[in-house]
């Protein structure tokens, strides 16, 4: 069997799920693993679902199929290889939580691989890069909330994240991030968003945990 993953985003309303079962089904697929999230705030729901064929299947033509059925419920998706998820932690002055993150990454049990630390604060900086880590600095003032926002989002992009992990980032994130961000999941060791991964016919999306 082969296997791929299916992200989107799109307005929530009944039928989403029935209508990507059945384009799975119509190709000889099983759905070994399907997660989704109903965002009451923006209307929207984001969906992961991974998919196995059989050997040998079009992936390329299952995924052109796919449009009629996009553009019924008017989403954004990506159909893509597996992969492990690719996490960014943003973090503030407390550590415990990213050195928590950071003893599961190194010992295999996050489920995912650490690519950085995002801080409005440089505290921590000595624990992110001795796990060789990538460390920004992103100074937040109320004046300048917005271009820090803007500058998170521009490294979700860079270090293509699909997981963002709020691991005691002590700033509240205006709704602005969201949109952009809206493929990428969010979680919280208090929050998370998320960020799917996009080949050339999709968008991304964002969560909190």
């Amino acid at each position: 069997m082969t296997a791929f993953v299916l992200s989107l985003s799109c307005p929530n309303r009944t039928g989403i799920v029935r209508a990507v079962s059945g384009h799975v089904a119509a190709h000889g697929g099983d759905i070994v693993e399907h997660q989704q999230f109903d965002d009451p705030v923006s209307g929207r729901l984001f969906l992961r679902t991974r998919v196995a064929v059989p050997d040998g299947a079009d992936l390329d033509a299952i995924a052109a199929d796919f449009a009629p059925v996009a553009a019924a419920f008017a989403m954004e998706y990506a159909f893509h290889a597996p992969r492990p998820v690719r996490v960014l932690a943003m973090v503030s002055r407390s550590g415990h939580c990213l050195n928590d993150l950071i003893f599961r990454w190194r010992s295999g049990s996050l489920g995912g691989e650490l690519v950085g630390v995002v801080s409005n604060h440089d505290d921590l900086r000595a624990m992110a890069e001795s796990a060789g880590l990538p460390y920004v600095h992103v100074p937040v003032t109320p004046a300048g909330k917005a271009g820090a926002e803007a500058e998170l989002l521009r490294l979700v992009d860079a270090w293509d994240a699909d997981l963002v992990v709020l691991a005691r980032y002590m700033q509240v994130l205006s709704t602005a991030p969201a949109p952009p961000c809206a493929g990428a999941r969010s979680t919280s060791t208090t929050r998370s968003c998320p960020a799917s991964q996009a080949p050339s016919r999709t968008t991304r999306p964002t969560t909190a945990a």
